[in-house]
């Protein structure tokens, strides 16, 4: 199978060569890295890392083939320039942690309005079986007992469960709340 593999010394990121490295930054992967599906067009990709010089690696893949690159990228001197990769390396993080906030949330922001759900459900149940204790009855007795217990247990388990599903909602919100600030 055609491939595309990239390693370097030290580990890198790749993107796209003609892309600044300023606003929006869309790394295409870390070194050592690995492409199987691609476009037999010409490739231009700036291997980067904090403290080195860029490498621009431009090729045309061989469809047939792997297309094996092993590059050693030079130490940078200019501390203006190691700075300002600093400060890059800085905001790939931010955007780095923005994405994994904004996705993660995804899961928490689903599961809390199904745990308000389900405790809707048990106070459902408990509303019902308060309904059955307030039968004019002897109010006591082992049937009456267990209905008052059920009842009893039902809003419980209906309290936690909101108080679950209600944290949950509001973990999500608070990560993506975070992740689309961090990414802005």
């Amino acid at each position: 199978h055609p491939s595309i593999i990239i390693n370097s010394t030290p580990e890198a990121q790749i993107f796209p060569a003609e892309s600044s490295l300023d606003g929006k930054i869309k790394s295409l992967g870390k070194t050592p890295f690995m492409l199987k599906n691609f476009d037999l067009e010409e490739i231009n990709w700036r291997i980067w890392a904090v403290g080195y010089k860029d490498s621009i690696l431009n090729f045309v893949p061989n469809p047939m083939g792997k297309n094996i690159f092993e590059i050693k990228l030079e130490p940078e001197k200019d501390p203006v320039v190691i700075n300002m990769q600093t400060l890059i390396a800085k905001k790939l993080k931010k955007q780095q942690i923005a994405k994994v906030l904004k996705y993660s949330s995804i899961a928490p922001l689903l599961l809390g309005p199904t745990f308000v759900w389900l405790a809707h459900n048990d106070f459902t149940e408990a509303k019902d079986i308060k309904k059955d204790l307030e039968q004019p009855s002897s109010g006591s007795g082992p049937h009456f007992d267990k209905l008052k217990q059920k009842n009893a247990d039902a809003i419980h388990l209906g309290k936690n469960t909101v108080l679950i599903g209600s944290s949950l909602h509001f973990t999500g919100v608070l990560m993506l709340t975070i992740g689309i600030s961090l990414d802005c």
